[in-house]
C-alpha cells in the first residue's frame, strides 16, 4: 500500500511534537505544513463548528497582526495559508526561503499562533464571517434541513456518531463564547496532538534544530487526541427517502428538471481512501454510460465520498433529470 510518508524521516520532540522531514536538494523554499489532529469530528454535538471557529480566531489573535503576517511571508518571497478545517484535522502552511533568519521568524510566528494565542479579539467579527460562509453553503433553509435529514438517516444506530457540521450552524454558534473557544484551543492545540510536515532544501538535522529552537519546541501540557477507531460492525442498511419540491421554496421556478442523490455509509476497513477512489472512478464510468449516454436520463452523473472518521459517506448524484 502506498505510504505518503515513505520518503520522510520522522522525529518526535521531547514535548510530543511529531516532525516529518524530506530533503529536496536545490529547492529554493522550505515548505511547512502544521497539522492539528482535530476537526469537525471532535466537536461536541451541541457545539458544531468549534474547530472551524478556532481557525478563524487563531490568525486574528496572533502576536503579529493579521496583515503583517501576510506581508512578512509575501515580502520575503514565500507564502502563507492561515488555516483550513476538515472532518479530521486542521491545517496551516507556509513556504520560507532557505535563510536561517526567515526560517526562524516564520516558525516563531506560527509557533506563537498555534501554541500560545489568547483568543480575546475579533470574536463578533469572525462570527459574522462564519455566518456568511454558512449562508453561502446553505442559501435556502430547506438545503440545511435536507442535509440534517440526510445525516440522521445515514448515522442512525451507528455508535459514537452524530451529524458533523465542520462549518457549524447558527444555533450552536450562538452558544459559543471566547472562554469556551479558549478552553478548546488550549485542550486541542498541544504539541502531542500536532505534527509538522516539511520538505525543501534544508537537511533533516537543520529542520529539527530550527523547530526545537522555536516555540514549537516548548513544553505545553496536554494529551494527544484520542485515535478514531473505525466501526467494525454495521447494521443492515435500511432505506429512507425524501422528496423536496423546490418550487415550494423558490418563487418563479422555470426549470422542470430534477436532481437525485443516493447515499450510504461504508466501512473504512473494507474501503480505504485509495480503494474507494478507484471504486468511484469505475462507478462514475458505469453510471455515466448507463444514465447519460445510453438512456439520456441525466445531464450530469457523479459520485464522491466524505471521511466521517469512523466510516465513509458515499454518494451518487444525478442532475438535469427530465
Amino acid at each position: 500500500m502506498w505510504d505518503p510518508f515513505a520518503s520522510f524521516s520522522k522525529q518526535t520532540l521531547d514535548n510530543g511534537l511529531a516532525v516529518y522531514t524530506s530533503e529536496w536538494k536545490d529547492r529554493p523554499l522550505q515548505v511547512f505544513h502544521f497539522v492539528v489532529n482535530t476537526g469537525g469530528f471532535h466537536d461536541a454535538e451541541n457545539h458544531h463548528g468549534t474547530a472551524h471557529f478556532i481557525v478563524h480566531m487563531v490568525s486574528k489573535n496572533a502576536s503579529l497582526p493579521y496583515q503583517e503576517q501576510r506581508d512578512f511571508f509575501e515580502n520575503i518571497g514565500g507564502f502563507v495559508r492561515l488555516g483550513s478545517t476538515s472532518m479530521l484535522s486542521t491545517r496551516y502552511s507556509c513556504g520560507l526561503p532557505l535563510d536561517e533568519k526567515h526560517i526562524a521568524r516564520g516558525l516563531e510566528i506560527f509557533g506563537h499562533m498555534l501554541l500560545g494565542a489568547s483568543l480575546t479579539q475579533n470574536f463578533e467579527r469572525e462570527g459574522t464571517v462564519i455566518q456568511s460562509e454558512f449562508e453561502r453553503e446553505f442559501p435556502l433553509k430547506i438545503s440545511q434541513t435536507m442535509q440534517v435529514d440526510r445525516y440522521k438517516a445515514l448515522l442512525e444506530g451507528l455508535p459514537g456518531t452524530h451529524p458533523y457540521w465542520v462549518i457549524g450552524d447558527p444555533e450552536t454558534r450562538r452558544t459559543m463564547t471566547t472562554a469556551y473557544l479558549q478552553e478548546e484551543y488550549d485542550r486541542r492545540y498541544v504539541p502531542a496532538s500536532m505534527k509538522v510536515i516539511t520538505a525543501g532544501g534544508l537537511s533533516p538535522e537543520k529542520v529539527a534544530s530550527a523547530i526545537a529552537a522555536s516555540p514549537f519546541g516548548d513544553t505545553k501540557q496536554g494529551a494527544a487526541s484520542a485515535p478514531i477507531v473505525p466501526l467494525q460492525l454495521f447494521r443492515n442498511p435500511h432505506e429512507a427517502s425524501n422528496t423536496v419540491h423546490l418550487a415550494d421554496h423558490i418563487k418563479d421556478v422555470q426549470n422542470a428538471t430534477n436532481s437525485y442523490e443516493t447515499a450510504c455509509v461504508v466501512p473504512k476497513a473494507l474501503f480505504t481512501d485509495i480503494v474507494l477512489a478507484l471504486y468511484l472512478d469505475i462507478l462514475d464510468e458505469h453510471t455515466f454510460r448507463a444514465f447519460r449516454e445510453e438512456k439520456g436520463w441525466a445531464y450530469h452523473v457523479g459520485s464522491g465520498y466524505q471521511d466521517l472518521g469512523v466510516a465513509h459517506d458515499l454518494k451518487i448524484t444525478m442532475d438535469g433529470i427530465p
